[in-house]
């Protein structure tokens, strides 16, 4: 057996239908906030044709909101709405299998 020991954790990363209302119900139930770095608010609108690549788009091409939250414990959320092409979280299981 692999013994490994974590030492810790960035970020979550979590698809979701609508920004907004996963914002709301993350903060609400379990306390995350909106995160900020240097430059700001982390929110961001992605368009990168290698971000889609990435994500298993061969077009290379995709739109995707993307929002940071931050819990008190240091872990963030990264939530991801599709906004092109449109794909909701029970598509993306199909998908994704």
């Amino acid at each position: 057996m692999l013994k490994t020991q974590i030492l810790g954790l960035s970020h979550i990363n979590i698809i979701v239908d609508d920004v907004e209302r996963a914002t709301e119900f993350y903060s609400r139930t379990l306390g995350f906030e909106q995160a900020y770095n240097k430059d700001g608010i982390m929110d961001y609108k992605v368009t990168s044709s290698q971000f889609a690549v990435d994500a298993g788009f061969l077009d290379g091409y995709v739109k995707v909101r993307v929002r940071f939250l931050i819990h008190t414990s240091g872990i963030y959320l990264e939530l991801m709405q599709y906004d092109d092409p449109k794909y909701t979280f029970a598509k993306l299981m199909i998908w994704v299998g």
